[in-house]
């Protein structure tokens, strides 16, 4: 930010890489949907997997609520041999990370096996936007047929809304063993993705300082580490999107997820160590 004042301590060297962490990826909203755009980090993992990661991918029903998908991604990981030695991360992006919390509450006993938790541009107090369109996907857009998705149990969006999220979080206790990092984002409009631009002039009313989806504010999960904000929007935080639609700026973007990415893998093992 314009008005940051630069760091006073020389930069440190960077942590070692842990090769005991096994990374699992939890993939957001209508995420299913849209196969062609990938899973979240999905290039920048492929690097770190060359340096020996384990890495792998959960993809959630891209229409249900958080309760439908944390069953889910209890699933996956059960699916996992429960090694004592195993340093499981969950990292999740958008709704995925509302997933992850879910998931952490109502399967204690396989979450147990989770070590830190990673929200990448998670809506953790949910989003205006999602109070906005609750009413219109409910009756409209949850019945209608999509190509590569079920519709799931239709409450992807009432799971986003602000009442919904805020009430959940406030009875709700997050287990302890887990620690967790939020890694947020927010840009100037004339950064953010076209495709976005309708729902980020939508939220500005509210919060100009937003990701084209999310509030700056709202991407926190309480009592996290913050990692950051990056100035990307939502989807170039973690998704190829401009890439695979043939926009501009695909480069500078594509590098910063590479860098991102491996800056939160070094950021965990680094704590966890």
């Amino acid at each position: 930010m314009a008005d940051e004042k630069e760091s006073p301590f020389s930069p440190l060297p960077l942590p070692l890489h842990d090769l005991r962490l096994h990374l699992l990826i939890v993939s957001g909203a209508f995420a299913e949907c849209f196969p062609e755009f990938g899973m979240p980090f999905e290039d920048a993992a492929s690097l770190l997997r060359q340096r020996g990661y384990r890495i792998d991918f959960i993809s959630v029903s891209g229409r249900s609520g958080a309760d439908h998908n944390a069953a889910q991604i209890a699933a996956a990981v059960e699916q996992f041999p429960d090694d004592p030695a195993d340093r499981m991360v969950l990292i999740g992006h958008s709704k995925g990370v509302v997933d992850i919390l879910h998931f952490l509450v109502n399967h204690p006993q396989t979450a147990r096996r989770i070590r830190a938790v990673v929200g990448v541009a998670g809506p953790v107090n949910g989003s205006p936007l999602a109070d906005y369109f609750a009413g219109i996907y409910g009756n409209v857009f949850s019945r209608m047929p999509f190509m590569y998705c079920r519709p799931g149990d239709r409450d992807v969006v009432n799971s986003l809304t602000r009442s919904y999220c805020m009430t959940w979080l406030a009875s709700h206790h997050l287990p302890e063993h887990v620690k967790y990092f939020s890694l947020c984002g927010f840009a100037r409009r004339e950064d953010i993705h076209p495709m976005m631009l309708l729902t980020y002039d939508l939220l500005s009313t509210v919060e100009p300082r937003n990701d084209g989806y999310v509030a700056f504010s709202d991407q926190v999960i309480p009592g996290s580490t913050l990692l950051g904000y990056a100035n990307l929007d939502h989807w170039d935080i973690a998704l190829p999107v401009r890439e695979r639609l043939n926009f501009g700026g695909i480069n500078s973007r594509a590098v910063a997820r590479e860098v991102l990415f491996e800056a939160i893998v070094l950021t965990v093992a680094e704590s966890l160590n």
